[in-house]
């Protein structure tokens, strides 16, 4: 049994909420230093395998009071942000390991089918 690819879909989760999720623990943990929250999720999602467009549309979308924080420079922030995230050797490691990994296998592909 195949669910429609729009089906499918539905339970992915997108980089948004995996970026808002985060940043529900981490402003609980860090308090006020949304920056290190930022930069924390970030890192997470990338680790995760997100693109730094992904990354950089969730953060300019859901961090908490970006426009009050840098006002001005919300974009130079979000690209300076990613960049040193996706630059972590951290981050380069476990997106090589993503890498080198099997592909999950997908639900009927297995059965002989086209």
């Amino acid at each position: 049994l195949e669910l429609p690819e729009r089906q499918l879909s539905r339970h992915r989760r997108t980089a948004l909420d995996e970026y808002r999720s985060e940043m529900a623990g981490l402003v609980k943990r860090f308090g006020d230093d949304l920056s290190k929250c930022d930069f924390i999720a970030a890192q997470k999602l990338a680790s995760r395998g997100r693109s730094a467009e992904e990354i950089g549309k969730a953060m300019a979308e859901a961090s908490p009071a970006l426009a009050e924080r840098k006002p001005g420079h919300e974009a130079d922030y979000i690209e300076r942000t990613v960049s040193k995230v996706m630059g972590l050797p951290s981050v380069q490691l476990a997106r090589a390991e993503l890498a080198r990994a099997p592909a999950p296998r997908q639900r009927g592909m297995d059965r002989g089918g086209p």
